[in-house]
């Protein structure tokens, strides 16, 4: 009877042991993840850095670089993002000022060019740019979305994920 309450009791153990490193797997990966949404990633550009030089065209395939933006608002957005949608919707409701937006995306890939045509509905001028790439690190490794960028002589001189608090005149009533 021992015999078999302690091959029980090895068999339990085992299980537990097994079950700890599977959770302690999850709560990695979760770690991982959430790193991902909200660490260093996350962060927006730092306020006094100046744009460095890029270039990219914008839908009329008019050339565009870092003079074009030099004094103004820039707004990144990408497709799937909700909060990009949400600001989108915010701007199309009080249209004014000056708007240069950047989508980044697969320029080929029909969702990004249907928000492209939102954005553009709202901004002076818009961009398709690839997600990392020259235009995005041209304004300090823009990596999360929607990023609002008040640029004045060149430099960032104010950056958020809305408008209001970036630059207000582009939303006032």
């Amino acid at each position: 009877m021992t015999a078999v309450l302690t091959a029980a009791v090895v068999v339990l153990a085992a299980l537990t042991a097994v079950c700890l490193l599977m959770l302690a797997a999850v709560v990695r990966r979760l770690r991982t993840i959430e790193e991902r949404l909200n660490g260093p990633a996350a962060t927006l550009p730092e306020v006094g850095l100046t744009v460095a030089g890029f270039q990219a065209a914008d839908l009329t395939a008019t050339p565009l670089n870092e003079s074009d933006v030099e004094d103004g608002t820039v707004l990144f957005v990408m497709p799937g993002c909700g909060p990009c949608a949400d600001l989108i919707a915010a701007l199309a409701e009080h249209p004014s000022g000056a708007l240069t937006a950047f989508v980044a995306g697969n320029p080929a890939d029909e969702v990004t060019q249907e928000l492209a045509r939102k954005v553009g509905a709202v901004a002076d001028r818009v961009a398709v740019v690839d997600e990392g790439g020259a235009v995005t690190a041209a304004f300090g490794g823009v990596s999360s979305f929607p990023t609002v960028l008040r640029i004045s002589g060149g430099v960032i001189a104010a950056a958020g994920r809305s408008v209001d608090a970036v630059a207000p005149t582009l939303v006032a009533a």
